[in-house]
């Protein structure tokens, strides 16, 4: 109920070298942490956000899973595996 009183929040995610990886969207309306890519993520890359609980919804074009303390940290731990993985 709290977080649903919050606004929707976006930011860009970039990696060490300054390019853009994705928008990290929390949307406190549908309560899901959203990841949103430019183009079709690599086979490598989707396989790391499905092993982080992300799923793919047509409905938002986003990878997503629920907005919690648990999601928060999964968005954290993708952003640097996909950072370690352009460096």
């Amino acid at each position: 109920k709290k977080a649903k009183e919050k606004e929707t929040t976006e930011s860009t995610a970039t990696n060490e070298n300054g390019s853009e990886i994705c928008k990290v969207v929390e949307n406190t309306e549908n309560m899901r942490i959203q990841l949103i890519f430019d183009d079709k993520p690599a086979d490598e890359v989707r396989a790391i956000l499905k092993s982080h609980g992300f799923r793919w919804a047509p409905s938002q074009g986003a990878w997503q899973r629920n907005l919690n303390e648990n999601g928060k940290y999964a968005v954290k731990k993708v952003l640097e595996k996909l950072n370690n993985m352009s460096a």
